[in-house]
């Protein structure tokens, strides 16, 4: 399911949430109807034509008090940008909660972020509370909590769809954000997804082996197939928790392929 925005939009590749509950192919059920518990992630492909809002994310322990959802870490993976497209990622050095809130006050935030110049290729591990936002002309892939929840700090003064500004949370965001310098945006071991672009030139093919739950597949660009299931760009495809003697193999078409596989 796709969602403009002021900014651009994000196809839902594959989400289980009340925002956006995606369907299954060929069964009259959404996503969310599969499962007794609450589906563990999102993945959305999002395109910026504009930057996004400077916002931040709560952790799971503040948004289960203060929102009753989960919180939200997310990992974003750049597939194709323009020639000098950033994003803002973190604090360019440790500041005080009243150095921000002043910032904030005097229209100046954008001077405390870390500005980071993207390419494709480049990946970035976002725990929830680190404030961040996406530049223009940037097309990414983002996998995260489940959760839709976002703490607006600055939107360059703009005027939402309804002609009015769009809402701010700034006490909420200042709450949660982690004021503390960060230079590393590795994956770590104790993520609560596993997300990587597998490449495959034409002809190439891998096996799938999952250490998780699940394993989200979806076609980036180019030519795949799972198996003998030609894959559809942008559509998932979930699989459960395979077996050891089981096997799922990715294979490129006749052009080479992109491809975004979750463990979860």
């Amino acid at each position: 399911m796709t969602k403009n925005y002021i900014w651009g939009y994000e196809f839902w590749s594959l989400s289980a949430h009340r925002d956006g509950d995606c369907e299954v192919v060929n069964q009259n059920l959404k996503l969310s109807q599969l499962f007794d518990f609450k589906f563990p992630v999102m993945i959305k492909i999002i395109k910026s034509n504009l930057p996004l809002s400077v916002q931040v994310h709560p952790d799971n322990n503040y948004a289960l008090k203060h929102e009753h959802d989960s919180g939200k870490t997310e990992m974003w993976h750049i597939i194709d940008c323009e020639p000098g497209a950033f994003l803002y990622l973190g604090f360019n050095k440790t500041y005080t909660r009243g150095e921000v809130e002043s910032a904030i006050k005097n229209n100046n935030l954008i001077s405390l972020l870390n500005k980071i110049e993207v390419k494709p290729g480049d990946a970035f591990y976002i725990p929830a509370g680190t404030i961040h936002a996406i530049g223009g002309g940037i097309l990414l892939a983002e996998t995260q909590q489940n959760s839709n929840i976002t703490y607006r700090v600055y939107d360059y003064n703009r005027l939402g769809q309804d002609g009015k500004p769009r809402e701010l949370h700034i006490n909420k965001a200042l709450d949660v954000m982690n004021l503390n310098f960060k230079d590393n945006y590795d994956i770590p071991s104790d993520a609560p997804f596993n997300s990587k672009i597998l490449k495959l030139k034409s002809g190439e093919s891998f096996k799938l082996v999952n250490r998780k739950n699940f394993i989200s597949i979806i076609l980036l660009s180019g030519e795949a197939n799972l198996n003998n299931l030609k894959l559809t760009q942008y559509q998932a495809i979930l699989i459960n928790k395979l077996d050891k003697d089981e096997n799922l193999i990715l294979s490129a078409g006749d052009k080479s392929a992109e491809i975004l596989v979750s463990d979860f």
